[in-house]
């Protein structure tokens, strides 16, 4: 069973017209997701829930500024939001429950909020409309928070959602996911009274892992098949990578793998993977090619994740005391614990279970963040 003990989340979802309960429903299913033990484990009193009527302007800064209060630099802070936004004169807000014009969650509070979290790791995950927009201010304020926390530098000065996304490392700084870009509307399913698209394809993917890892195969294929069969915006190619991918098609993923690849040259995770596709399709000189181009994304204030990612490759093609080896430098240059790394990792779950990776690796972990 996983127990976060330091990791924070604010849950919102709201309809301020108040039409549909869907908004509502998407966050509860968040908030289940990170609160079972099985899956995320963050605890539940270290979780804000805010749905419709709770959703208010004066609440959800107040629940912020908790927060704030609560985390320090070895916390993660998990915020979602699922619900209606807007986007005018390149400005962003949010609309709570009673919204007006007086009392919208402007971008700019917001951005300047998360810039007082001492947190090294955030995770931002909005369902809305026009969402990449709240990330498209112009003073870099939360890139410069994120860079301070982790005494690093931001080499990339544009505060667009890409620019924030590419520049900071995942594990160690902010993950930003959104439904929608600033321009664009976002998707729900209100014919099949479901989950909006987009939190439905999180809930998916993030249960679909966490099934594999409890060895339940055959429901984890059933929500990948999900994914590979929705037809619709949030059916990325990332998404539909990652589905093949745990499903073993390793001939699809592959191909798409390397599209990705293409467009991203310096992504570690398309990379790492790649290479394991070529090497489970039986392409070896390709797998080689293509991990060996690894170690030339090496660059300061990666904290371990080009280790990490030699680790993966390692303990996916059977050379468990090679992945070992690369984990031990991954650890020991601060890649830290998520909900989805290390025993949480799927590609080691051949060695996750051994008094090397137990005693070793995990010890190491956890004295260094006691």
């Amino acid at each position: 069973m996983l127990k976060l003990d330091n990791s924070y989340a604010l849950i919102i979802g709201v309809d301020f017209k108040q039409k549909t309960p869907q908004p509502a429903r998407d966050a509860k299913s968040i908030y289940d997701v990170i609160s079972d033990e099985t899956l995320c484990g963050y605890k539940k009193e270290n979780i804000t829930l805010l749905l419709d009527t709770e959703a208010t302007t004066d609440k959800i800064i107040k629940a912020l500024d908790e927060i704030i209060e609560k985390t320090n630099k070895n916390s993660s802070f998990l915020l979602y939001y699922s619900g209606h936004g807007g986007y005018h004169d390149k400005k962003s807000f949010l609309l709570p429950f009673g919204a007006s014009s007086e009392n919208l969650v402007k971008g700019a509070v917001l951005r300047e909020k998360l810039s007082q979290m001492k947190s090294k790791r955030m995770f931002i995950l909005f369902d809305c409309c026009h969402s990449a927009g709240f990330f498209d201010g112009k003073d870099d304020i939360i890139s410069q928070t994120i860079s301070n926390n982790i005494t690093g530098d931001i080499f990339n000065t544009s505060s667009t959602l890409e620019g924030i996304a590419q520049e900071i490392d995942d594990e160690q700084g902010m993950v930003i996911m959104t439904s929608s870009q600033a321009e664009e509307e976002s998707w729900g399913d209100f014919i099949n009274d479901d989950y909006s698209v987009f939190t439905t394809c999180l809930i998916e993917a993030f249960t679909g892992i966490q099934l594999i890892n409890a060895n339940h195969i055959e429901e984890a294929n059933t929500y990948f098949n999900k994914i590979i069969a929705r037809e619709s915006p949030a059916a990325s190619e990332s998404y539909l990578a990652q589905a093949y991918y745990y499903i073993e098609d390793y001939l699809n993923a592959q191909d798409i793998y390397k599209v990705l690849h293409e467009k991203e040259s310096d992504n570690i995770e398309y990379l790492v993977q790649l290479a394991i596709c070529y090497s489970h399709n039986g392409n070896f000189e390709e797998a080689k090619t293509y991990i060996e181009k690894l170690d030339a994304l090496r660059t300061d204030y990666q904290f371990g994740a080009v280790d990490y990612g030699w680790a993966q490759y390692y303990a996916a093609v059977g050379d468990k005391d090679t992945a070992l080896e690369f984990l031990l430098k991954a650890v020991s240059q601060g890649y830290n614990f998520t909900p989805s790394t290390f025993q949480n990792d799927l590609h080691f779950r051949t060695i996750k279970d051994s008094p090397k990776f137990n005693n070793r690796i995990m010890n190491y972990w956890k004295n260094k963040t006691r």
